[in-house]
Parts: C-alpha cells; structure tokens; sequence
C-alpha cells in the first residue's frame, strides 16, 4: 500500500514536472507568436510606408516633368516669335536695301531669287 502511494506520488510528480514543461513552452510560443504578430504589424506599416513615399515621389516626378514640358512649350513659343520678328526685320531690311538700291541706281541690292 505504501508502495502503490510512493508510486503514485512519483507519477503525480513526474506529470507535474511534464505540466510545468508544458505550461513553460505554451508560454514561449505565445510570446513567440506575439513577437511574430508585432514584427508582422512593423513590416505592414512599413511596406504602407514605403508606398506611400513611392506614390509621393511619383507624384514629384510628374510634377517636374509637367514643368519641363510646360517650359520647353513656353521656350519655344518665344523662339518661334524672335524666329518671326527677326523674319520681319530682314524682309523689311531687304526692302529698304531694294529701295535704296533703286534709288540710287545701285545693283548692290540683294536679288529676289
């Protein structure tokens, strides 16, 4: 009878021992899967992060490309109009040279070919 308890004492040890292993390593993996859980959350808002800078640079480069564009247009336009102006001023220079020609009575003026 002493025997059968000694032997259920030590069962009841020996399960306690396995219980305090068991309950140790539950709460190992529960800290595990909350540090998982956090890491996960961190790469979530930083990947949202990232995105976000991503659109925001996005977002510059069309900017400045718009600007470019629309200054490349403007530079252009005014080109065009000193292109057309200095058109006009030589025209007008040939026909002043012409009539001073004529009216001379020089050939220096430039021909119409």
């Amino acid at each position: 009878r002493k025997e059968k308890r000694a032997q259920m004492q030590r069962l009841m040890d020996e399960w306690q021992g396995h219980e305090s292993k068991l309950e140790l390593e539950v709460e190992r993996l529960a800290v595990a899967t909350q540090q998982q859980a956090e890491d996960a959350s961190s790469t979530k808002r930083s990947l949202a992060a990232a995105r976000e800078r991503e659109n925001f640079l996005t977002q510059q480069q069309e900017t400045i490309r718009q600007k470019q564009i629309q200054h490349l247009e403007e530079t252009s336009r005014r080109w065009q109009q000193e292109v057309q102006t200095l058109r006009q001023n030589l025209e007008r220079t040939q026909q002043v040279t012409r009539v001073v020609g004529l009216e001379q009575g020089t050939s220096h003026a430039p021909s119409d070919c």
